[in-house]
């Protein structure tokens, strides 16, 4: 997997994430999607 295909995916799931506004799952969703960004983060 190219790095430039982990940055699209990546953007992608931010997105689908940022679309969600359940209020039940917000702080789960936050919490998984600053999991998800630092861990991108550290790989790229």
């Amino acid at each position: 997997m190219s790095v430039f295909h982990k940055l699209i995916s990546f953007l992608i799931d931010c997105l689908s994430f940022g679309t969600i506004t359940q209020v039940n799952n917000q702080l789960l969703i936050k919490r998984k999607f600053s999991i998800i960004c630092s861990n991108i983060y550290i790989v790229l």
